[in-house]
């Protein structure tokens, strides 16, 4: 799951472009329900703002 988070999260953001004042609770979620990951996973401590992920991801 978490390569899954790791490919998707930028994308996700990139996807949002153009909406600067969109917020966003990405999360990955297991097929059964039972685990999930989500940004803060890979370290991100943001306020989960467009603007906020993309300074994480470098964009």
């Amino acid at each position: 799951m978490m390569s899954v988070l790791k490919e998707a999260f930028p994308a996700i953001v990139d996807a949002a472009a153009g909406d600067p004042d969109v917020n966003l609770a990405i999360q990955v979620i297991s097929a059964d329900g039972a685990s999930a990951v989500s940004p803060a996973d890979v370290g991100y401590s943001g306020t989960g703002s467009l603007t906020s992920y993309r300074t994480f991801l470098g964009k």
